[in-house]
């Protein structure tokens, strides 16, 4: 066993070589842009019979620590800090459906925000003041998924609802080949001035686009190349950049990035097309990128957790043993 472990590391490590990717151990590289990195771990809450957890930790791979603690088969997904970096937001189903929560950013104050009967909520995320939480808020005729970009104010309160149609607004995986209506994990994020709001979504008939509307639901226009299908997306904390991930949760997603406007799109990662990279998130000053990748498991069983550089150097690993590590979200210094 312990042979054949060795050739398999072998192979992966000149695999990364050959990629230019610095350290592919954990800790590697330093701790940089600071603040703390949310994640979610063990299941993506399609399958009730395994259990999914929230952690944080720093950029430099120390200072694991895990905010949640549900029960088994239950979920907690999808960390989302606030502009302060003192509170994140999830979802979680533990009292029933997927719904949008809220707590502090060691895991204290659990606090359910929505109680939205006939509909589950996902990829929560804050806008820039703290006042408003963006989400994605699905139902599931004939098992697909038809969802829309809600917001709530972080307080509590009614839901408005911003877009409409008969689409997977902020769940372009829930219409991906070989996924069906399982947990979505696309969804809206703000911009930096709170002005703006990117999401993905099949619209148009696409398997996955990444979409840009005004913070109101106006103004809503398509920004990526439908041959990318692109899901995912995050700004960069100037607003000028949108980093995504391609191909939608199928095999063979990389990193990408395009301006605002929708030029100059360009690759990040360019990972073996057996692999992905994905569910990336700046720094809070934009220097580097978090995401998830399978590169170092020879099966593609598992993702570890990587950093790299915004332009897409100096790629390493800072954690590798956490099962199934999924959605990231890199907090602002606080």
């Amino acid at each position: 066993m312990r042979r054949r472990m060795t050739v398999a590391s072998v192979a992966v490590t000149i695999v990364l070589a050959s990629m230019g990717v610095a350290g592919s151990t954990a800790h590697a590289g330093s701790a940089g842009s600071g603040g703390l990195i949310a994640f979610s771990t063990g299941a993506d809450g399609s399958d009730p019979t395994l259990t999914s957890q929230i952690f944080t930790i720093r950029p430099d791979g120390s200072g694991l620590r895990q905010a949640t603690h549900v029960g088994a088969g239950k979920h907690a997904l999808n960390p989302g800090f606030s502009a302060t970096g003192k509170q994140i937001a999830f979802e979680s189903d533990v009292t029933g459906n997927f719904e949008v929560w809220v707590m502090n950013a060691d895991g204290s104050g659990q606090t359910e925000l929505t109680k939205d009967s006939g509909f589950a909520n996902f990829h929560p995320r804050w806008s820039p003041d703290g006042a408003t939480i963006a989400f994605t808020r699905c139902t599931f005729p004939f098992g697909v998924a038809e969802c829309h970009i809600a917001v709530i104010r972080s307080n509590g309160g009614p839901i408005t609802q911003l877009t409409s149609g008969h689409w997977a607004d902020g769940d372009s995986c829930g219409s991906a080949p070989n996924v069906g209506s399982g947990n979505p994990v696309g969804g809206p994020e703000y911009s930096p001035d709170g002005s703006k709001i990117a999401f993905d979504s099949n619209r148009g008939g696409l398997q996955s686009a990444v979409w840009v509307m005004n913070a109101n639901g106006s103004g809503l226009r398509r920004l990526t190349a439908p041959n990318l299908e692109a899901f995912w997306p995050d700004w960069s904390p100037r607003g000028s950049q949108i980093a995504f991930t391609t191909h939608a949760c199928v095999p063979g997603s990389d990193i990408w990035a395009v301006r605002a406007d929708g030029t100059g799109v360009h690759a990040l990662t360019h990972l073996p097309s057996n692999h992905n990279a994905a569910f990336e998130s700046y720094a809070p000053d934009g220097s580097r990128i978090v995401f998830t990748s399978d590169i170092l498991d020879p099966n593609a069983a598992t993702s570890a957790i990587f950093v790299m550089n915004a332009d897409g150097s100096g790629m390493h690993s800072i954690l590798t043993t956490q099962p199934s590590v999924l959605l990231v979200d890199w907090g602002p210094s606080g």
